[in-house]
């Protein structure tokens, strides 16, 4: 399937800003969230009008300038109830005859439009309007009050694109045992990495089975005051502002996420399978996930997650790929799994793999992990664009 240009490469490759103004608007919106075309117009380097031509250009609909949302009628506001306005970020701008004009972040919507044809009985013209016109006119409109956006930017450090395979558990132990791995087919998201893949680190014991580390002051007991303290959404957000390496951007989310679920497993895939890379679990054995491969070869939970590329929560099937994936760690049938699909420019990288045994995730924190994956997969572009641009010359 061929993917569509983004936003952002069509204003590079226009020339209406530089990949370093991209990298700024990227780590603007990790940490603020919101559209990069947004933040491209926080940061001034584009002006609205021309968000609104490139996005239609991209989208092939009309673009809703700015004039059309400043005196818009109550009859016409009230055409659209303002649950729904909000819920999908619509605001009607003009109604002639048996046809609305709708102002809408994403017109492809298609379902959306068909509801309302019907429910109001007109026929629906959708364009297309910016993140921060349908915010402004959802608040003047509709009294739904907009978020507040900052400017302030951490400045980005320089990188070195060196990737560590690393398992580690979550109750951490005094001492590390390497293994060697042998070298496997690696995904193109790796292929900046170095040419014999590191080995996997092991912490086999918790600092429970060692009574005198306490005592001695060992690193066990140090680690273990490190990793007790609580990590919150926004230290995890912080740090994804600053690392210099993916590896170092996947352990700050699994030490995040780890805290309120038993297993996490980050898997980078490939085209035929997805194979360990790091993690964090209470419910497994390590030496179950050294070697730990899923294979696409058939029907399985994971490789609806990779054609979908949408995140899964729900019974893990019992499709024998399935079935295999639990029988190799070991593990019984959880009650539910969480698999999120990880995009860099588009394209699907990683999953990550949860589960919390015979426990059920709460809709808030599912929220806060999904919203925390979205962070990753901005710093993981910002960690490809800046070793683009210091490799130039």
């Amino acid at each position: 399937m061929v993917q569509k240009k983004r936003l952002a490469e069509t204003f590079v490759e226009e020339g209406i800003i530089t990949e370093v103004q991209l990298r700024n608007a990227l780590q603007r919106q990790l940490v603020m969230g919101g559209k990069i075309g947004t933040n491209l117009i926080e940061l001034k380097y584009v002006s609205e009008e021309q968000l609104g031509k490139v996005l239609s250009k991209m989208h092939k609909i009309p673009y809703a300038p700015v004039d059309a949302f400043l005196d818009i009628p109550a009859d016409i506001i009230s055409l659209i109830p303002k649950e729904i306005a909000v819920r999908h970020k619509i605001i009607p701008i003009k109604k002639e005859y048996k046809n609305i004009t709708l102002a809408m972040e994403n017109p492809n919507d298609i379902k959306i439009i068909d509801d309302l044809s019907f429910m109001t009985g007109c026929r629906i013209t959708a364009v297309i309007a910016s993140e921060v016109r349908i915010a402004l006119g959802l608040e003047k409109y509709y009294g739904h009050p907009r978020g507040m956006r900052y400017i302030e930017i951490t400045p980005p450090k320089e990188e070195e694109f060196v990737i560590e395979r690393n398992l580690t558990h979550t109750e951490p132990a005094p001492a590390c045992e390497k293994k060697e791995v042998k070298p496997s087919e690696k995904s193109e998201w790796l292929s900046d990495a170095e040419e014999e893949e590191p080995a996997y680190v092991f912490q086999s014991r918790s600092a429970e089975e060692h009574p005198t580390a306490e005592k001695q002051g060992s690193p066990a007991t140090q680690l273990t005051e490190a990793v007790s303290r609580p990590v919150s959404f926004q230290d995890t957000v912080n740090k994804l502002t600053n690392v210099d390496t993916r590896d170092n951007a996947i352990k700050a989310v699994l030490d995040y996420i780890s805290q309120y679920v038993e297993n996490v497993l980050f898997l980078v895939t490939s085209v035929s399978e997805a194979k360990a890379w790091n993690a964090k679990c209470k419910g497994v054995e390590y030496s179950r996930i050294s070697d730990l491969k899923i294979s696409f070869g058939g029907p399985s939970v994971f490789l609806t997650v990779k054609n979908s590329e949408q995140p899964y929560y729900g019974e893990i099937t019992s499709f024998p790929f399935d079935d295999d994936f639990l029988g190799k760690i070991g593990q019984k049938r959880p009650m539910r799994v969480f698999l999120i699909p990880i995009m860099v420019k588009k394209k699907m990288v990683s999953i990550l793999y949860i589960d919390n045994n015979n426990k059920d995730i709460s809709p808030a924190k599912l929220t806060e992990i999904n919203s925390i994956i979205e962070k990753l997969s901005i710093a993981f572009e910002l960690l490809v664009l800046k070793k683009k641009t210091e490799s130039k010359p």
